[in-house]
């Protein structure tokens, strides 16, 4: 703008390198996708990544890792074991809640399309609260490294005393698609009305996300029990 004086000055070029620094070394991502970015990145601050996705395991025992290194790098180490201790009490007290689910085979999905989705598994945060949790994955199959499958319908059906949680967001026009196909009409979750609608979470997340979606199932779990 015309007459628009902009200084910049040191002071708040490196409190902005140091701000800069500190969301570097909380990004969790880890994924080779980011890579690209480090060499810009570095002409700022020092970067430091994580790999806790896609590593063909468990991520549990990485976020965990990498959490108490990200504490130790900002110098708060007590900060990371208590964000810890909390999700260690929130899987507790989130299983407590669970009521009737954990008597059923829980489908976590992503619509793809009306004929395929994502399902969640091993290798995958979903999984992994959920074994902490002492729930049942209905699907036992293989996942790739970052913890789903992409099938199509048919791979759902079999499955007796089954609960489907689908994610959002969802396509358009999927859910009404659905509701015409003779395929979909006979899955057990449909025909016993086991089938909700899931608020989004972040499946490639750490420990935040991980509460996220114990307390979710936790308030699906009081609701059937009500």
């Amino acid at each position: 703008m015309p007459g628009l004086n902009i200084r910049i000055h040191l002071q708040m070029l490196d409190k902005g390198a140091r701000t800069l620094q500190a969301r570097s070394n909380l990004s969790n991502a880890g994924t080779k996708h980011l890579e690209a970015l480090r060499p810009h990145l570095e002409r700022i601050a020092p970067v430091k990544s994580f790999t806790v996705h896609n590593t063909g395991a468990s991520p549990f025992p990485e976020i965990v890792k990498a959490t108490r290194e990200i504490g130790r790098l900002l110098g708060k180490d007590a900060a990371a074991d208590a964000l810890i201790e909390r999700t260690h009490e929130t899987f507790e007290t989130a299983a407590a809640r669970c009521g009737l689910l954990r008597d059923r085979r829980l489908f976590f999905v992503s619509f793809m399309d009306p004929h395929h989705v994502r399902v969640y598994g091993r290798n995958g945060i979903f999984q992994d609260v959920m074994d902490r949790m002492g729930l049942t994955n209905a699907w036992d199959r293989p996942t790739n490294g970052w913890g789903f499958a992409t099938v199509g319908l048919e791979q759902l059906a079999g499955v007796g005393n089954s609960h489907l949680f689908y994610l959002d967001p969802v396509p358009p026009d999927v859910l009404e698609s659905l509701g015409r196909s003779p395929l979909w009409q006979q899955m057990p979750f449909v025909r016993k009305a086991r089938i909700d609608r899931f608020p989004s979470v972040l499946m490639f997340g750490a420990l935040p996300a991980m509460s996220r979606f114990a307390n979710l199932l936790a308030a699906f779990g009081e609701r059937d029990a009500g």
